[in-house]
């Protein structure tokens, strides 16, 4: 699960500091959720949208808020294109106001865990012992022929 936590805000500018500094790395169905900081200086969030136009697809269940808490959630799709980046907006409320403020974050898709690469080396590598194993097995015989 990608958290991100608000730690700091900044009224004037619509800046948000965030924990994962504002470029967040997810995987596919992975859910990401959103933290309101004790101390962030941010009252609520009152949307999270597109920035721009959304890779198809991307989430399975769109930013949404959580239940009655102030955190908001969202789950990355299936299918999302691995290195796909979606650009979107956080509206924002600060302490001492009810002015909508505005910050700009990126989510991008990463591989799993388990890469082609990497499934290409458990290949070639399962192989590899299973000739070597055939090989001892046909040098065993020749040894018991003598």
């Amino acid at each position: 699960m990608a958290k991100i936590t608000i730690t700091d805000s900044n009224p004037t500018t619509g800046e948000l500091e965030l924990s994962d500094g504002g470029r967040t790395k997810a995987k596919r169905k992975e859910t990401i959720t959103w933290k309101i900081g004790s101390n962030s200086g941010v009252k609520s969030i009152s949307n999270i949208y597109p920035k721009t136009p959304m890779p198809t697809p991307f989430f399975s269940k769109f930013p949404h808020r959580d239940g009655s808490s102030a955190n908001w959630k969202a789950v990355i799709d299936h299918d999302a294109v691995y290195y796909s980046e979606y650009n979107y907006s956080i509206s924002w409320i600060p302490n001492e106001s009810d002015e909508i403020k505005e910050h700009d974050p990126i989510i991008s898709i990463k591989p799993s865990d388990e890469s082609f690469l990497m499934r290409i080396i458990k290949v070639v590598t399962t192989i590899l012992i299973v000739l070597f194993g055939i090989s001892i097995l046909f040098s065993d015989k020749k040894k018991r022929r003598k």
